[in-house]
């Protein structure tokens, strides 16, 4: 009701959820993908998937600039954006610009079913929004189950609806999405959570 009242709606509008259904087959990781996406970060590499293109409303420059408070083993992958044209030159142009090079990769327009499989294969997941509207501020991303389901710890906003459960349910870790220290704190922090994760791989 209060939705209705602050926007000046004559209804409540209605809000869907997105959701990936709990039959749907949990992805398995592929040992050969990682080995390509972690080529020359190491035998402790970390991969940092982002799950989405590189935009303002997912908080990029802000997750980049924490990229370069990390340690060199960190590295980060987009996803749903093609890996070359002007947008990847963009990604690429800003990775450098920050000292980089070599530490930012873009998979391109994934499969679904393949998608699902570089989530699992990763160490941390990012789901960032900026609370910049209604929109962004009360999300209820897909990714969110995606994640779930890859068994990827994630860092998202500190907005009710993502670190209630996050925090709840020790999914991962809820930060300021524009503070990019708060960010760098909180990737490293799980990616000490997931030692034990990626020596059982």
């Amino acid at each position: 009701m209060r939705i209705a009242a602050n926007y000046g709606l004559q209804k409540t509008p209605m809000v869907i959820r997105t959701a990936l259904p709990a039959t749907w087959p949990a992805p398995m990781p592929d040992e050969k993908l990682r080995r390509e996406l972690t080529a020359g970060s190491g035998d402790n590499a970390k991969l940092v998937f982002a799950g989405g293109a590189f935009s303002p409303v997912r908080c990029g420059a802000a997750l980049l600039d924490a990229m370069r408070l990390l340690p060199p083993h960190y590295s980060l992958i987009f996803s749903g954006m093609a890996d070359t044209g002007p947008a990847a030159m963009t990604v690429h142009s800003e990775a450098d610009r920050r000292g980089l090079a070599g530490r930012v990769r873009i998979v391109g327009h994934l499969p679904f079913d393949r998608l699902m499989q570089v989530m699992a294969s990763s160490d941390i997941g990012i789901l960032l929004y900026p609370d910049d509207g209604f929109g962004n501020y009360h999300q209820a991303p897909g990714r969110f189950t995606e994640y779930l389901l890859a068994g990827l710890p994630f860092v998202t906003s500190n907005f009710p609806s993502l670190q209630a459960p996050a925090e709840q349910y020790d999914l991962g870790i809820a930060c300021d999405p524009t503070d990019s220290r708060a960010l760098a704190s909180a990737i490293e922090s799980l990616g000490a959570r997931t030692e034990d994760r990626s020596a059982g791989r």
